[in-house]
């Protein structure tokens, strides 16, 4: 029986699809933003690590995968578990009291209650594998393409989905009838988490637009569809409530305009009328979109200019952060750990810190107070150091990887995001930022040297200019 092809494997396909799932699902599940909602995503994360798995062992090949991160990764899974084997303090919910524990080994990490500790270890041992696995899987250009495809058009969906209850002046978000207030995008109940999770996917629509114009620039159903993905995508970050949504997708806007104006030489003599055209069609929609929430958004930015309630709040939070931090600097207090001694910390901030505070809406300061120093530095190592690949690979190609582009695009947004909200303590965002991290992790794609070919007909985009075109090369081959 011959060989089946490398990037033809079932069970590499289906880890593929499963991974999809698992993007459109936490989109479509409040953010998976709850504890049901969590464990079926890290149930779906785990199917598709194992099918990666199984998909390699039918080769009789191991997973591809760095080393480095490998080790960073169960760096982090090492803290988790010493997290669980040593707790420091028991929260009886009961009475309310934070108890210490004098068993507990002080200079190893200790979680201060394992009740909130265990499940987010469980979703990082999740998660890890999950980068592992699509590490291995995006050594292959097409499985990026239909990742990015499914990023795109999940994005799309959910700001159309968006725009719509804005316009129809829907009182609840999907698969409920609860009244929630007007800040609420989609599936996401906070509208600062819809606007982090449209920005990490208008890179994905973008990319995809820009390949059908190099590639296949007389498809005009394919144009027009990616042109109105990403115009849909932007008009959910306008009509969204999230201030610094705004403030990123204005600038954004500006310069995939400037992009695409640079582009526009695939249409031929016709791209000024094209330019006009277009550009008349963005700013109507803009200005007809900005009508659907223009109340709830004057408000907003009328608050924030004058008395400025939120800014401070935030301020006082991240004080408070930062004094959680100096108690444990090394190892925190645990994985989850934020939303039960937050309380305890911002008592001197009296009626201007009111409330429950789940998030420190800023996640390096949460990462700091429940990871500590240590754990942090591992989980910013995954992130830091697989952006700094993507920009090496970025160089290397110049314009040619659109795939590569998007990736950094979204996890620069994304980090931007993070100073101010929660984002990356989102299930929904977790996936999307790992599908892009995995692409510098994974590096170029690997060649079959028994056929002498790339893995596959997309795989040009990460040709090195020097050599030329990994396209050039493929058609010689074919014609050998």
């Amino acid at each position: 029986m011959p060989d089946q092809p490398y990037n033809q494997s079932t069970a590499r396909n289906l880890g593929v699809w499963i991974f999809s799932v698992s993007i459109v699902y936490s989109a479509l599940a409040y953010g998976t933003t709850t504890a049901v909602t969590r464990f079926v995503l890290d149930g779906i994360l785990l199917s598709g690590f194992l099918a990666t798995c199984a998909g390699r062992l039918g080769q009789k090949k191991s997973l591809l995968c760095s080393s480095r991160l490998i080790f960073i990764l169960l760096g982090i899974q090492l803290m988790g578990g010493l997290y669980l084997l040593n707790p420091k303090a028991r929260f009886n919910p009961v009475t309310e009291v934070l108890s210490p524990l004098e068993d507990a080994v002080p200079w190893l990490p200790g979680s201060y209650d394992i009740a909130l500790s265990w499940p987010v270890v469980l979703h990082f041992a999740c998660l890890s594998l999950a980068l592992v696995a699509l590490v291995d899987l995006m050594h292959e250009s097409a499985n990026r393409w239909k990742m990015l495809r499914i990023i795109a058009i999940t994005g799309f969906g959910v700001a159309v989905i968006g725009i719509y209850q804005k316009a129809s002046g829907a009182g609840s978000m999907l698969w409920t009838s609860k009244e929630y207030p007007p800040t609420f995008f989609a599936a996401f109940r906070y509208h600062g988490n819809a606007a982090a999770y449209l920005n990490l996917c208008w890179p994905a629509a973008l990319a995809m637009l820009l390949r059908v114009l190099r590639e296949d620039p007389r498809n005009i159903l394919a144009k027009s569809f990616w042109i109105s993905a990403l115009a849909f995508t932007f008009g959910g970050l306008l009509v969204n409530t999230s201030k610094y949504g705004h403030v990123i997708a204005f600038v954004c806007m500006i310069a995939v305009l400037m992009i695409g104006i640079s582009r526009i030489s695939q249409f031929g003599g016709k791209r000024r009328l094209i330019v006009v055209i277009t550009g008349v069609v963005f700013l109507s929609m803009f200005v007809i979109l900005s009508m659907f929430s223009g109340d709830v958004i004057f408000a907003r930015w009328d608050e924030a200019m004058n008395s400025g309630v939120s800014f401070k709040r935030r301020l006082l939070a991240y004080g408070t952060a930062l004094e959680m931090w100096q108690g444990a600097p090394l190892w925190g207090y645990g994985p989850g750990s934020f939303v039960l001694l937050f309380r305890y910390f911002s008592v001197p901030a009296g009626k201007e810190l009111g409330g429950k505070w789940s998030f420190a809406h800023n996640d390096y300061l949460q990462s700091l107070t429940e990871w500590g120093l240590a754990g942090s530095l591992l989980i910013f190592a995954v992130f830091g150091i697989g952006i700094w690949l993507l920009w090496k690979y970025y160089r290397r190609t110049q314009r040619a990887s659109y795939s590569a582009m998007a990736a950094l695009l979204g996890l620069l947004l994304v980090s931007l995001h993070i100073v101010v909200d929660f984002s990356l303590q989102i299930g929904a965002m977790q996936i999307i930022a790992l599908v892009y991290v995995s692409f510098g992790w994974a590096g170029a794609p690997k060649r079959n040297r028994r056929a002498g070919t790339v893995t596959s007909r997309h795989s040009h985009e990460w040709a090195n200019p020097e050599t030329g075109s990994g396209r050039s090369r493929h058609r010689r081959s074919r014609r050998r």
